[in-house]
């Protein structure tokens, strides 16, 4: 049996797609370990810069797993500036990392064993609408025949990796839209689902 089916808490998503039972106070100690609370603060403690967010208020009224992706992804080009200006390491958080991240913070919002909220269901049309919309389509396409493609082939999308990819690639990504004058991407949490349901079609 793995140590972490061994801590409490371990918060259950209402959600049967993802493989594993995100764990709660592994998510506080990835907080920690990553330094985001370098400028994040749990109920109110003092942020290191004006702007950060307090992760310890309630970030969105639903929290869902693709509502909090939403919240990361659009605050996405803030952090990287603060990090680039500061010279702060990088996050290198896994999908299953994000995920322990969100069963922790919402278990700040809920009682003991609360499940996060269901995400909104996904649609692949709407999702290719917003790929191309948002000018997704305008980098991630074959360069060939410059047809849509996966950001990461043959690997299946979930709303915890779209946050990892906005942090693993994110600050390339960041610069290049910046150097064509293009504004970073944002999302609802609708279009977060949508989006994921789009580029899983693309995944394989």
């Amino acid at each position: 049996m793995s140590l972490r089916a061994l801590v409490w808490p371990v918060t259950i998503f209402a959600i049967t797609a993802y493989a594993w039972a995100p764990d709660a106070q592994h998510g506080a100690a990835v907080l920690k370990e990553q330094n985001c609370l370098a400028c994040h603060t749990l109920d109110a403690g003092g942020a290191s810069y004006v702007g950060s967010m307090d992760l310890g208020t309630r970030l969105t009224p639903n929290y869902s797993p693709s509502a909090l992706a939403t919240v990361i992804w659009n605050h996405t080009p803030a952090m990287w500036q603060e990090m680039s200006a500061t010279g702060m390491t990088r996050p290198k958080a896994a999908d299953e990392d994000w995920a322990d991240v969100f069963a922790y913070l919402n278990s700040l919002q809920s009682p003991k064993g609360t499940p996060m909220a269901q995400s909104p269901e996904g649609n692949r049309v709407r999702g290719r609408l917003v790929f191309e919309e948002k000018g997704c389509v305008d980098c991630h396409r074959t360069p060939t025949t410059l047809a849509p493609q996966s950001p990461r082939p043959q690997k299946k999308f979930t709303p915890f990796s779209m946050v990892a990819l906005g942090w693993g690639s994110g600050e390339h990504m960041y610069q290049e839209m910046r150097h064509k004058g293009v504004a970073w991407p944002r999302l609802s949490a609708q279009d977060m689902s949508d989006l994921v349901a789009y580029v899983n079609t693309l995944s394989w």
